[in-house]
């Protein structure tokens, strides 16, 4: 059986999807950064709990798997989120720059 590739446009069309999703977060990103590092407490408590874990029979390993990919979900997701206001921030500028020199440009009548 042969899989079609998918087309270009309709993978911009989802990446474009997916950064309006994530740049509505952006005014989350504090929230964000306080649940990651949450998620990172968690992972190293039960690094320390280890033992007790044991002792009671919990899976010790696979609970530190699921903070650490927890933790690594968590930090992508910041990440991108920081890099989207960054980027949204230097578009702003750029535009608002575009603006002046065009406002410039007509003032002088060029």
């Amino acid at each position: 059986m042969k899989t079609e590739k998918p087309d270009i446009y309709e993978i911009a069309s989802l990446v474009d999807v997916a950064f309006h999703f994530v740049s509505m977060l952006i005014p989350y990103l504090e929230i964000l950064e306080k649940t990651n590092n949450n998620a990172k407490n968690k992972e190293e408590l039960s690094l320390s709990a280890a033992p007790l874990l044991g002792a009671f029979g919990v899976d010790f390993d696979k609970k530190e798997r699921e903070w650490r990919i927890i933790r690594k979900r968590g930090e992508a997701l910041v990440n991108l989120v920081k890099t989207l206001k960054e980027t949204e921030l230097e578009r702003q500028q750029n535009s608002t720059f575009v603006n002046e020199r065009e406002q410039i440009i007509e003032m002088l009548g060029l």
